[in-house]
């Protein structure tokens, strides 16, 4: 029998809420983007899109409304779908919604959630650690099942396919993907501009394209600046941007390339002295 981790930081964001990065706009999108009868909202981006992030201030979002609030970080073991029910069930368990007559652990979860007569939000974060055939099954059934007050937020790298598909066809799903996270360039400037000067913060802006993991260390860094001294950290600054590269490059080392497959880590190793690729190389 498997239990599920106790340890809360399963039941809770990994990041706290930065006010900083509060985007009304983006937070719009992930609660009335269409379709408008959308019972699951699926975020899909590669690494530093602030995908953890969004899900955590849709959660204190919701909390302040006085809706309860379900979160769950997936984990390996999460692609049998037994276990991913089961820590499921104590992610239900933890949110202590209003109205609570069956404990979510004794019924299975999607027939908990469709008998739910309160708001509820259920946040489930780094979902590629658990897709599956199973898991993703799984989570379209919920999907097709929840009444419309109780709704279910899902963050990964990549969408679910074909199940997440036949949601959208269904007006079940809607996706937010990483052209939709990428902060715009009024976003970005206003971010940066309490702690740079214009100039600077327009050249961070348009060096960074949107990627918000860029934008918020270079926000960071910055603010750790003392003016007129320098910042005192080992940093390689690009002379057009005050972007740290080197925690950037170590960031993709660890997050992007350290993921992949080892084949295709060996093939961009033995491409990456190449300035142009073809098939015949």
């Amino acid at each position: 029998m498997h239990l599920a981790d106790p340890v809360p930081e399963r039941f809770a964001p990994l990041v706290q809420v930065d006010e900083a990065l509060a985007r009304p706009r983006l937070l719009g999108l992930l609660s009335s983007a269409s379709p408008a009868g959308a019972r699951l909202t699926w975020l899909s981006a590669p690494a530093g899109f602030g995908k953890t992030t969004a899900l955590a201030q849709m959660a204190q979002q919701a909390r302040a409304k006085g809706t309860a609030v379900a979160w769950l970080n997936c984990a390996e073991h999460d692609k049998d779908a037994s276990l991913f029910t089961e820590d499921l069930q104590a992610a239900l368990t933890a949110s202590q919604p209003r109205g609570l007559t069956t404990a979510p652990q004794t019924i299975a979860p999607a027939s908990w959630l469709a008998s739910q007569t309160e708001s509820l939000l259920v946040c489930i974060d780094e979902y590629d650690a658990a897709a599956s055939p199973d898991t993703d099954a799984l989570v379209e059934q919920l999907a097709r099942v929840l009444p419309a007050h109780v709704h279910l937020l899902v963050a990964g790298r990549e969408s679910l396919d074909p199940a997440f598909t036949r949601l959208q066809l269904a007006g079940l799903a809607r996706h937010i993907d990483a052209e939709v996270l990428r902060f715009s360039r009024d976003e970005a400037l206003s971010l940066l501009t309490s702690v740079l000067p214009a100039r600077e913060a327009a050249q961070v802006a348009d060096y960074a394209q949107g990627w918000p993991f860029a934008l918020q260390l270079a926000r960071l860094c910055a603010a750790g600046q003392v003016p007129g001294q320098g910042t005192g950290l080992d940093w390689e600054m690009d002379p057009r941007a005050r972007i740290p590269r080197r925690q950037v490059f170590e960031y993709l080392a660890r997050e992007v390339i350290g993921r992949l497959p080892p084949v295709l880590r060996t093939f961009l190793d033995d491409v990456a002295v190449l300035d142009t690729i073809d098939p015949a190389l």
